[in-house]
């Protein structure tokens, strides 16, 4: 094995000895399991389309923008206890008027995806929890929320 001088960070210039193959080894080895982490974490979907009635509304029609704006703040909120990373696809908010004797309707489509899973959960259980919290979330915004699509898909990278 050989030594190698490395710099020191203070201003005197002294040199520490170091073996270098033992650190090309160990940033090898960290490379490696940190690779295999990051396929076993991998990237997950989520897909959600809810439909709400327009009676207990806190969104008015006028500020939709500003509603799909509170909507990808509440998603991630959502989101990122869950995973490391989180990246909002599409947030749609759709109003759509009452028709005869019936409320007006919302239609809200929401597409996320969360890498490096903070903690191993089983797909089940992931889903059921972000859908409970979201269920939650949004019935403050929107009344009574009605998930007509809920989807949480995992894929390896």
């Amino acid at each position: 094995m050989s030594w190698n001088w490395l710099p020191h960070d203070s201003l005197l210039g002294w040199f520490w000895p170091i073996r270098s193959r033992t650190i090309a080894e160990k940033s090898y080895r960290e490379s490696e399991a940190g690779t295999l982490k990051r396929k076993e974490k991998g990237m997950h979907e989520i897909d959600v389309r809810v439909r709400c009635s327009g009676r207990y509304c806190e969104v008015l029609p006028e500020n939709a923008i500003l509603g799909e704006c509170a909507l990808e703040e509440l998603l991630y909120r959502v989101l990122v206890p869950f995973f490391e990373v989180v990246f909002i696809e599409d947030v749609t908010l759709a109003f759509w008027p009452a028709a005869d004797e019936q409320t007006p309707a919302i239609i809200i489509s929401l597409r996320a995806q969360g890498h490096e899973l903070l903690s191993a959960r089983s797909l089940d259980y992931l889903a059921w929890t972000i859908k409970g919290r979201l269920t939650q979330a949004l019935a403050e915004l929107f009344g009574s929320p009605f998930m007509e699509r809920f989807a949480v898909r995992s894929q390896s990278l």
